[in-house]
């Protein structure tokens, strides 16, 4: 009972948060607000596949839902929407965009035909245990490059810190916000971890809040002594 009670926990927060994400999104504008905006409602959706499945124990559907949610969309989804908040290349972001189109349907056709094997029972399952070779390599060639597209970010951030170090100061905690969101997302995919896993996406969750609301809240750099002194 302690997992179906949090099961229902984490899908009313899910739907909560995203909510109130899409309701802040909508007064913030940028494609990454829009795009962390959708890893909410696939993580929400995900969830809510959940409850139904720590209830009465998860099916073929149910494991999809699941693992399509926070396995591939969510981690995908929240990498590029970090892109497009960091990285001020053009180029840049839009080859971004080629690659998450084509993670994003490749992967997602595998995972929705592949075969199923083993049992299920009402803890979340581990993604080894009923899926084959190709929906696990689909899957770590997404968790790849969410890795790389978080220290491409976290590097080009880097870079600016001489130049607005209180902004990019503001931005690498967005960043590691958002990547720790994923990285939870990813060990609950990988190791299901039962109630512990339920707990964890409560972490993502609040990961993925906090990180939104500070990237829609950034502070105004202070100016520089030195610019002042030579303006006089």
């Amino acid at each position: 009972m302690v997992e179906v009670g949090l099961a229902f926990v984490c899908a009313l927060v899910a739907w909560s948060a995203t909510a109130a994400l899409i309701a802040r999104g909508i007064r913030s504008p940028g494609l990454h607000s829009v795009v962390w905006s959708a890893a909410a409602i696939v993580l929400a959706i995900a969830l809510s596949a959940a409850f139904p499945g720590a209830l009465l124990g998860f099916s073929g559907a149910t494991f999809r839902t699941l693992q399509i949610g926070i396995g591939l969309l969510a981690p995908l989804l929240t990498a590029w929407g970090a892109v497009e908040y960091a990285i001020e290349s053009p180029r840049a972001r839009f080859g971004t965009r080629l690659v998450v189109t084509t993670l994003g349907v490749v992967p997602l056709v595998v995972l929705t035909m592949d075969r199923l094997r083993g049992r299920f029972d009402n803890s979340y399952p581990v993604m080894r245990e009923h899926y084959d070779t190709l929906p696990v390599v689909a899957l770590g060639m997404v968790h790849v490059f969410a890795a790389v597209a978080f220290i491409a970010c976290a590097i080009a951030v880097a870079r600016r810190l001489g130049e607005q170090p209180r902004f990019s100061r503001h931005e690498l905690s967005v960043l590691g916000l958002m990547a720790l969101a994923v990285l939870l997302e990813i060990i609950v995919s990988r190791f299901g971890l039962g109630i512990l896993g339920q707990l964890l996406m409560l972490g993502a969750l609040a990961a993925l809040w906090v990180g939104f609301l500070r990237a829609a809240d950034p502070p105004r750099e202070r100016p520089n002594r030195r610019a002042r002194g030579r303006s006089r």
